[in-house]
């Protein structure tokens, strides 16, 4: 994590998710970026053939902020947590924010993505300030002035540690702030999270409310935890047969494939009850996952978003076991789908290309799988685990008897 300090008013352009926006870096202001955020600053400069360093002054993020600890932060002004992202990262994070501000400041400032600040209006506590990593934290600091303990801030940050753990997130997040793990409030297990009262009127424009409705979500980030819709739909109609009373959602985003898109649109010439429904922003998906009468999802946020509202969904796992998730959830239910594999769990999480599924490299390399086979977790796929629809099925009906 770094500190980015101009020495000059900076006016640049800048892309941000697809879109092109202006920036102006202050003079004397301290702008906290992640190693990549600030590598990425330091190439657009170099593309525009200017000198980076005769702008801006980069030290690490330690050589100015003291970081939180639970054991010696009171009478603290300030606390500034970091996390890049993604949406069911934030959403954990909701959990130490409420921590913070129940105990040691009503003053948080959050920094992440611009594409994330929907996440905040969901929080149980009020975050007094979201920032992303182009805004600044601090300004007129003399740079003489930027030694340790001069701030009147603490930090926190995430970056880089759920990846590389295999603890129970939400135990990590305390731990990362000095408390034992035998001191750890097992209330805090689970995102701190409540229906907005602006919210609560607000509904669905894809979701109708005449019938029971269940939002499937095949997808993550990682096609490590990623599966077929197909095989979800499968294992749901062992349960729910050819009940007219429900209805069966998926996002658009949320096709893998080709080949994914082909047996949806199958399935949905069969079956009128599926429905592909679009959702605009972050905004309109967490409305949809409000009002969602169940909901069935890989390791994303959508499990996650439903046990901060406390309302029934069902989370499918076998990279990550449910204990590092899941553990202390009270609303919504996971299994741990289990596989023939040496490596389960193997606790992949990200896109890095060196964390390779090996079982999944051996299919495609062999020729068993074809490269959209390859776009699933074997350990979740029905065509590698023959017993995956049984034990989805066993969940599906945990979870509808609610």
């Amino acid at each position: 994590m770094k500190i980015v300090y101009p020495k000059e008013h900076i006016k640049i352009s800048l892309n941000e998710n697809g879109n092109k926006l202006e920036y102006v870096f202050k003079k004397k202001s301290i702008y906290i970026m992640s190693d990549i955020i600030a590598f990425q600053l330091r190439t657009v400069f170099a593309q525009k053939k200017y000198d980076f360093d005769a702008y801006f002054k980069v030290f690490n993020v330690d050589n100015y902020y003291e970081r939180f600890n639970v054991n010696n932060s009171k009478n603290i002004a300030r606390v500034v947590i970091i996390r890049t992202g993604g949406i069911g990262d934030l959403i954990a994070l909701s959990s130490i924010t409420k921590f913070v501000y129940d105990n040691f400041s009503k003053n948080i400032v959050w920094i992440t993505q611009s594409k994330y600040f929907d996440v905040f209006a969901w929080y149980k506590v009020p975050v007094k300030t979201v920032i992303s990593f182009f805004d600044s934290v601090e300004s007129n600091v003399d740079f003489l002035k930027l030694k340790k303990g001069n701030s009147s801030s603490k930090l926190i940050f995430f970056e880089g540690i759920i990846e590389t753990s295999k603890d129970n997130w939400y135990e990590l997040q305390f731990q990362t702030i000095g408390m034992k793990k035998e001191d750890f409030d097992k209330n805090f297990g689970r995102p701190q999270l409540h229906i907005p009262e602006k919210f609560k009127k607000v509904k669905s424009r894809n979701i109708d409310a005449t019938k029971k409705s269940i939002l499937i979500n095949p997808r993550s980030t990682s096609r490590i935890r990623t599966m077929p819709f197909k095989d979800i739909y499968t294992a749901l109609l062992e349960v729910i047969k050819d009940d007219p009373n429900y209805n069966i959602y998926i996002h658009k985003y949320n096709i893998v494939s080709q080949l994914d898109f082909a047996a949806i649109e199958n399935i949905m010439q069969k079956d009128k009850r599926v429905k592909l429904i679009e959702a605009k922003n972050l905004h309109e998906f967490f409305i949809d996952a409000k009002d969602a009468d169940y909901t069935v999802s890989v390791d994303t946020a959508l499990i996650h978003f439903r046990e901060g509202i406390e309302k029934p969904g069902l989370g499918i796992y076998a990279a990550f076991p449910t204990e590092a998730r899941t553990k202390y959830y009270q609303y919504t239910k996971s299994i741990d789908v289990k596989f023939n594999c040496t490596q389960q769990p193997c606790f992949i999480h990200t896109k890095r290309p060196d964390e390779h599924c090996m079982y999944a490299m051996g299919k495609l390399k062999n020729g068993e799988w074809s490269i959209e086979d390859y776009a699933y977790a074997p350990c979740i796929y029905s065509k590698s685990n023959p017993e995956l629809i049984n034990q989805l099925t066993e969940g599906l009906k945990d979870l509808l008897s609610v």
